[in-house]
């Protein structure tokens, strides 16, 4: 199995629909993911996935900050901590997944290239637009 950190900082892809609009919630990426076939095979250990087509599956831990960031909000400081959340679990996984609000999410992968430089595995930084629990989303 490849062993996979996300890292949930906040944006619209894990957020809950409200009736007043879309919300952060704790904890409810992680059980809108494993709720769902494609993400999570009931099988195996709790988010690892079915069987590639190459018979590769990926498990993966999701770390949620406590108070998830609005993207438009980050600074300096909170790319320092995703940056030393890789390096903190860089020997446990084996690559990284970094979710993150679409506003700023360019200024983050520009600050994260120089603070990552040299990395060996694989760092992925995405978004979305529309939460990963509506239908039609784009991520």
């Amino acid at each position: 199995e490849t062993e996979v950190l996300v890292i949930y900082c906040g944006g619209t892809i894990g957020m809950k629909p409200t009736p007043e609009g879309l919300a952060p919630a704790p904890h409810y990426l992680t059980r809108n993911l494993a709720q769902r076939p494609q993400f999570h095979d009931p099988t195996k250990r709790p988010l690892t996935t079915k069987p590639t087509l190459y018979g590769k599956r990926i498990h993966y831990v999701i770390k949620e900050y406590k108070n998830l960031l609005d993207s438009s909000e980050m600074d300096m400081t909170d790319w320092v901590r995703i940056a030393r959340d890789i390096f903190n679990n860089y020997e446990q996984y084996d690559a990284f997944v970094i979710l993150h609000g679409t506003d700023t999410m360019a200024y983050t992968a520009s600050a994260l290239s120089f603070m990552l430089k040299n990395l060996t595995k694989t760092v992925i930084l995405t978004g979305s637009t529309v939460p990963l629990s509506m239908p039609y989303k784009d991520c």
